[in-house]
């Protein structure tokens, strides 16, 4: 199966994006939601992310942000919701501009689970250098009988900020139900702004 990672839409200068400030609710476990692991238990409540002031004010389905999180229109997470993926919704409060909070509802999406499925000997990539891990790629090649028959949505393992979207999935998202604020990248163009000449 052919798959889609999942980016932020740069096209729209006139999208509006999540500050980078985490919320304060989060505290310190803000990194929680880059593991895969069940939130659950732990989500606190009444989590409010500010719109930033250097980017537009159009709001849409996916809201593009440099925190490493999905959150999610309810159109879309009604979307990811019957796609059969492993996802848990959370409702977030989202303050504009002008530190009002919108009426509009809008959820974190925490996609649980890994999958390890890098073909690591077609792939390039940096590691970093404080714990060893993927820090970005030029270039991504999967292994797909690593992935599960049928799944259409996913983290991936090495580099866990990263989802995947499966082709169906990502046709009925964007050019089907028109979702705003996301770009579904052919795999083999994943990277290439970090490659060489």
């Amino acid at each position: 199966m052919d798959y889609f990672p999942w980016e932020h839409d740069l096209s729209d200068q006139s999208l509006a994006w999540l500050h980078e400030q985490i919320p304060d609710e989060f505290g310190d476990d803000f990194y929680k939601w880059r593991t895969g692991e069940p939130l659950a238990s732990w989500f606190p409540k009444d989590v409010t992310f500010n719109l930033s002031k250097d980017h537009g004010v159009k709001l849409a389905d996916s809201l593009p942000n440099t925190i490493g999180c999905l959150v999610v229109s309810e159109k879309l997470r009604l979307l990811l919701a019957s796609s059969g993926a492993t996802v848990e919704f959370f409702p977030v409060k989202i303050r504009n501009h002008k530190r009002k909070v919108i009426p509009e509802k809008y959820h974190l999406a925490n996609v649980v689970g890994l999958i390890a499925c890098t073909d690591k000997s077609r792939s390039d990539f940096d590691l970093s250098h404080i714990d060893g891990r993927v820090r970005r790629f030029r270039r991504l090649v999967l292994d797909d009988s690593k992935v599960p028959e049928g799944t259409r949505l996913f983290r991936l393992a090495e580099l866990r900020e990263l989802h995947l979207v499966s082709y169906d999935l990502g046709i009925k998202i964007k050019r089907e139900e028109k979702c705003t604020g996301l770009q579904l990248t052919y795999i083999q163009d994943y990277g290439k702004e970090w490659r060489g000449p």
